[in-house]
């Protein structure tokens, strides 16, 4: 479509100032449209052509406000399951805000809703690779309520809104790290990496810079639908850890943990909030998990780019040359458990609040 749809289009972005938020922001300035973001972290700076608000989605009077005068929504504000709260704070957040959301879109006419959802609705993947129509079966508080908030968006356009609802795989690109942060951390410093089983399973990413391109393509499309969204050269793990390794010049080794004792004791670490991962990240860590992007590509006429590897690479090299600020990402015990704070650093977020 060309890109005289945005021009002085008005759009709204909830989650705006995080990881996905800032590359979207940054493709629809390109498009000329009119931006405001609103999140509950304020920018590190004022952010030249983007009008900010500083709101709790949770906070429905006040997001039904910000909803008024938007031409089109994009939905990216949600608690990530690294938060690890409680099912009470999931259900607030990702449901009941999804919900002011969509009332507000409601409320003003808003004509069109991008809802970001999450490919772990799928749970334990049952098929290979995983189509819209695949069974969902949610092994969390975050995955489960990602999965109510899409029912939400389904009953919203039997109001008249049109909802484009993405489930994309894990997201990254520069600035993503988080739960990478122990991975490149370890082959900057030529230890060892380790893997849940053989490494011979296939484990889908998708890149940033194809998650914001199909953002953009799903709110141009007129009709309600969802769409799964990832890279489509994928290896599997072990092969593309060593892709990276080799990259990074590294003498790093990867060394293969027994699937089923390793998740046993992530299960223990995990009642303990020891774990740096949750249930939903570490049982599916071993498995084939592939989206076919087959209907979004026909629908949206969407391609990516990027690979898994050059996704992983291009976190590697941001990670790498701001070594500095990204280090202090989680607290480690052993530099491999800990508890992690929202990857935001590649976000217009003030690294102080995080």
């Amino acid at each position: 479509m060309e890109d005289n749809f945005w021009k002085n289009k008005k759009v709204l972005i909830t989650g705006g100032t995080g990881f996905l938020g800032k590359h979207l922001a940054d493709a629809l300035l390109k498009k000329d449209a009119i931006l405001r973001i609103l999140d509950f972290r304020k920018p590190v700076e004022e952010i030249k052509g983007i009008e900010f608000f500083e709101a709790d989605i949770r906070d429905k009077n006040k997001i039904n406000e910000l909803c008024r005068g938007s031409d089109l929504i994009f939905h990216l504000a949600a608690m990530p399951s690294i938060a690890k709260g409680k099912f009470k704070q999931y259900y607030e957040v990702n449901v009941l805000g999804t919900n002011n959301i969509l009332e507000g879109a409601h409320n003003y006419g808003i004509k069109k809703v991008v809802h970001v959802s999450s490919s772990t609705v799928y749970g334990m993947p049952r098929e290979f690779p995983l189509k819209e129509t695949s069974p969902t079966q949610p092994l969390g508080k975050y995955s489960s309520t990602k999965l109510e908030a899409e029912r939400l968006c389904n009953e919203f356009m039997n109001k008249g809104i049109s909802i484009s609802i993405i489930r994309p795989r894990v997201i990254i690109g520069p600035g993503r790290i988080g739960i990478f942060s122990i991975l490149f951390e370890r082959i900057i410093n030529n230890k060892p990496v380790y893997i849940l089983g053989k490494g011979d399973n296939v484990f889908q990413f998708t890149n940033v810079f194809d998650m914001a391109s199909a953002c953009i393509k799903a709110a141009e499309y007129e009709k309600s639908d969802l769409f799964n969204i990832g890279c489509e050269e994928v290896s599997p793990v072990k092969e593309e850890l060593k892709g990276l390794i080799s990259y990074a010049k590294s003498s790093s080794q990867i060394i293969s943990l027994p699937a089923n004792l390793t998740k046993a004791g992530l299960w223990a670490l995990s009642f303990l909030g020891m774990s740096p991962l949750v249930e939903e990240q570490f049982m599916i860590a071993d498995k084939n998990f592939k989206l076919d992007t087959t209907y979004a590509k026909e629908k949206l006429d969407w391609f990516p780019i990027y690979s898994n590897l050059d996704s992983l690479i291009q976190a590697y090299d941001w990670y790498a040359k701001n070594e500095n600020l990204a280090s202090r990402q989680y607290k480690s015990l052993f530099s491999v458990l800990g508890k992690f704070r929202h990857s935001h650093l590649g976000g217009f977020q003030n690294q102080k609040r995080g």
